[in-house]
C-alpha cells in the first residue's frame, strides 16, 4: 500500500540474521541501520529510507529516528530487552520511544517476545493493549527439556568451579550425534579477580571501585567500567609477594577448560572481546550455522534470538549470577535469560535438552524457568512488585549526583532530598522518595555517585515542579526516568 515498516531488534548481532530473512522475501527493499555502520553506509541507508526506496527498515534503537516515508507499522522484537535502554544522555527506552512514534505516525505497533516484560504483560492483561499469543513453535516441536543441576549435589569438576559432570556428559552425547551446543556464562575474561595469597591485596581499578579482570589472550588486566588497561603484575604492590591467585572464571577460562574435557570438540567464543572487529559477530554465527565448529560459548550475546539449525543442547553455567544483582528487575532478567537461552535448543524437528546449573534450585525463578512457565512466574513476581511498589504499580525516577569529591556529591544529594521532602506532600500522584544512597559501584571513572529513588503513581506533577527549581540546572546531576 505504499507504506514502510520498522523492525527493531535489541542487538546489532541480530540485524544481519533478521535482514537475511527479510531480504530472501523482499530483496533490496530491506535496509538496516545501527551504530556499527560507517558514516558512508549510514548516509546511503538513510537516503534509501527517506526516498522510500527501501521501505523495510531493520535496526537497533537508533533506527527509530530515521526519516520514514509513510511509516505504517512498527515491530519491537524482544521488547523486554534492557539493551533498548540508552545508558547515557539522552536516556530513553527504545521500546517506549517506538510507542510514541506509533502515536505520531498513527500506525500499529507490535511488541514481540517469548517472555514479555512484566509491565507490558500487565498492560495486556488489563486490556490497555491487545494480547496475541502463539501457542506452538513453528515446527510444533516441543519446548526443550530443562534439567536443573544442583551444584551442591553435583559439585563442579573443573578448576573454575563452573562445569559439572552432567553438563560434560550431555556435551559428549551432543558431539557424538553430530549436533551443536550453545553455552552461556555472563562474565568476560579469564579471571575476574586477582589477589595476593600472602597479604590478601586485591588488584582494583585506580579509577573505579571494582576488581580488574585478567584477559589471558591479551595478557593484561582490564576494567570493564572505565575500559582502562593495566599490565599484568609481577608482584604485590603492598607486600611484594609473588604468589598471585587468579580467582573467578570468565569466558576465556571456560574455553580452556572445555578444551581439556572435550578435546574432540571445536569450540568458538562469542563475547565482546571476540567480536570487536567489524562483521566478526556475523562471521562467527555464519560459521556456526555452517557447522564449522560444535560449541558456541559466550556471554548473553549467545542467548539472543539466534535461529541456528542443529543446536540440540544448551548449557547455562551460572543461573545465579544475575539473580543476585541489586535490582528490582533481577528476577525478571534471570527468568528471561534462562528461557531465551534455552529456546535456542531444538528449534527444528527434534526436542532439545538444557542443563541449568544453580546453587538455588528451589528459588521460584529457577523453578518457573525450568518448567518454562511464564504465567506462574508472572503472578509471583507481580505480587512482589505490588507489595514493594515497583512497576507496573508505580513509576520510577532516579536522581543521581556525581562528583570527584564524595562529600560534594553527598551534600548535593542531601539538598535535593530536603527539597523533595518539602515539596512532595503538596504533589498529586502519591509520590515518595528514598534517602540518598551510594550506587552499588560507588566510584566509576573517578566520580562518586549518590542517588535518590523516587516512586509514584504519576510523576508528572513532580517533574513540573523540578523544571522551575535551580537545584536541577546544575551539570553534575543525572535524571533518569524509568531507570533499569
Amino acid at each position: 500500500e505504499g507504506g514502510s515498516a520498522l523492525i527493531l531488534v535489541p542487538e546489532i548481532a541480530l540485524t544481519s540474521q533478521m535482514t537475511s530473512y527479510f531480504a530472501s522475501i523482499f530483496g533490496d527493499k530491506v535496509v538496516f541501520m545501527h551504530s556499527g555502520l560507517s558514516k558512508g553506509e549510514r548516509y546511503n541507508n538513510r537516503m534509501r529510507i527517506m526516498s522510500g526506496e527501501s521501505p523495510i527498515v531493520i535496526g537497533s534503537r537508533s533506527a527509530i529516528f530515521m526519516p520514514f516515508k509513510n511509516l505504517r507499522l512498527i515491530v519491537v522484537d524482544e521488547e523486554y530487552d534492557t539493551s533498548y535502554k540508552q545508558g547515557e544522555t539522552p536516556r530513553y527506552n527504545g521500546r517506549d520511544a517506538a510507542k510514541v512514534m506509533a502515536v505520531i505516525y498513527h500506525c500499529p505497533i507490535v511488541l514481540g517476545a517469548a517472555t514479555p516484560s512484566i509491565t507490558t504483560y500487565y498492560a495486556a492483561c488489563q486490556g490497555k493493549i491487545s494480547l496475541l499469543t502463539m501457542k506452538e513453535r513453528v515446527f510444533k516441536t516441543p519446548l526443550p527439556q530443562i534439567h536443573v543441576c544442583d551444584l551442591k549435589e553435583n559439585p563442579p569438576i573443573d578448576r573454575s568451579g563452573l562445569i559439572s559432570a552432567p553438563l560434560i556428559s550431555l556435551l559428549q552425547k551432543t558431539i557424538l550425534e553430530k549436533n551443536k551446543a550453545i553455552l552461556l556464562l555472563n562474565r568476560r575474561g579469564f579471571a575476574t579477580t586477582l589477589m595476593c595469597s600472602s597479604c590478601g591485596h586485591v588488584f582494583k581499578c585506580p579509577n573505579c571501585d571494582v576488581s580488574l579482570v585478567y584477559h589471558k589472550g591479551m595478557n593484561r588486566l582490564e576494567c570493564h567500567y572505565c575500559e582502562t588497561v593495566h599490565p599484568l603484575p609481577g608482584e604485590c604492590p603492598v607486600c611484594h609477594g609473588t604468589r598471585i591467585l587468579y580467582l573467578g572464571a570468565g569466558t576465556e577460562r571456560i574455553e580452556e577448560e572445555l578444551a581439556d574435557f572435550l578435546p574432540e570438540a571445536r569450540v568458538r567464543r562469542f563475547d565482546l572481546d571476540s567480536t570487536r572487529r567489524k562483521n566478526s559477530a556475523r562471521e562467527i554465527l555464519d560459521d556456526f550455522r555452517q557447522g564449522k565448529f560444535d560449541i558456541l560459548f559466550g556471554t548473553q550475546m549467545v542467548a539472543k534470538g539466534h535461529d541456528i539449525p542443529g543446536v540440540q543442547t544448551v548449557g547455562i553455567l551460572s543461573a545465579d549470577s544475575i539473580l543476585n544483582i541489586p535490582s528490582y528487575l533481577a528476577a525478571e532478567q534471570t527468568f528471561n535469560l534462562i528461557t531465551q537461552c534455552a529456546g535456542r535448543a531444538g528449534r527444528s524437528r527434534k526436542q532439545g535438552e538444557v542443563i541449568l546449573q544453580t546453587y538455588n534450585p528451589s528459588h521460584y525463578v529457577i523453578q518457573c524457568a525450568a518448567r518454562q512457565d511464564y504465567e506462574s512466574f508472572y503472578k509471583q513476581e507481580l505480587r512482589y512488585r505490588k507489595l514493594l511498589e515497583y512497576p507496573p504499580f508505580a513509576r520510577l525516577m532516579k536522581i543521581t549526583c556525581f562528583n570527584e569529591d564524595e562529600k560534594k556529591a553527598d551534600s548535593q544529594a542531601g539538598r535535593i532530598h530536603s527539597w523533595l521532602q518539602s515539596v512532595i506532600p503538596r504533589l498529586s500522584g502519591n509520590v515518595k522518595c528514598t534517602a540518598p544512597f551510594s550506587e552499588p559501584i560507588k566510584r566509576v571513572r573517578n566520580l562518586y555517585y549518590i542517588s535518590i529513588l523516587v516512586k509514584g503513581k504519576s510523576l508528572t506533577s513532580l517533574k513540573n515542579a523540578m523544571r522551575g527549581t535551580p537545584l536541577f540546572e546544575e551539570n553534575d546531576i543525572i535524571i533518569d526516568v524509568d531507570p533499569l
